[in-house]
């Protein structure tokens, strides 16, 4: 399951936070962001006419102990900015959802829930994950934010400043496509140095989705 599987039963550490489009290794060279301001402009227009997404995900697991990363695949859905589900596929069957403030952990034929109000990770993924998709990546104290740019990519590294997130969290850098304003790629490096990378592709947004999968039933 993304990011969360070290902490809380194995399954939420990590996550986020995002959330979405064709992936390409990216070789590129990125220079500083002359104007990141317009470019924050055009991604928070974007977004905001995003009622809902779907988009196939590669997660590569890489720890400082192991060689090459750990892969898994599945399934990411979005509605509004309240609204997740990532539903691992392979190589085995877990379900993260995320719903009005709740969030349900779905694994072996279990289903764990917890309150994001009362859970400190979870909400601290959910306040980020909510910024994400709702454009705000840059007008809030939370991360120290720089902008580097390719010539079809913008590169977003966002570093945590809060004590809590400090914790976990060591940054998050963000592949975002120029044209399409779609994350690519999103890669979160922990204070321990083990990292996840997300890759995504096949994105279709604004397709009608049943709510129901939302919910933990489904």
């Amino acid at each position: 399951m993304p990011f969360f599987k070290n902490t809380i039963h194995s399954s939420v550490l990590l996550f986020f936070l995002l959330v979405l489009a064709s992936a390409k290794c990216s070789g590129q060279d990125f220079k500083p962001m002359p104007q990141p301001e317009k470019f924050v402009a055009a991604y928070r227009a974007q977004v905001e006419q995003q009622t809902t997404l779907k988009a196939d995900y590669v997660q590569l697991r890489h720890l400082t102990f192991m060689k090459d990363p750990s892969q898994s695949t599945g399934v990411f859905f979005a509605a509004g900015q309240s609204k997740i589900r990532w539903e691992q596929v392979q190589p085995k069957s877990h379900i993260l959802l995320m719903n009005e403030g709740t969030a349900y952990v779905i694994a072996d034929g279990k289903t764990e829930t917890y309150d994001l109000e009362k859970n400190r990770q979870f909400r601290t993924i959910n306040e980020m994950m909510t910024r994400v998709m709702s454009g705000d990546i840059s007008d809030n104290t939370d991360f120290e934010v720089t902008f580097l740019e390719s010539d079809k990519e913008v590169k977003v590294i966002l570093v945590p400043t809060r004590k809590m997130m400090k914790k976990f969290i060591g940054s998050i850098e963000l592949i975002v496509d120029k044209s399409s304003y779609l994350l690519n790629r999103m890669t979160m490096t922990e204070a321990d140095g083990n990292a996840t990378e997300l890759i995504f592709s096949n994105q279709k947004a604004n397709i009608p989705l049943e709510m129901s999968i939302f919910e933990p039933t489904k």
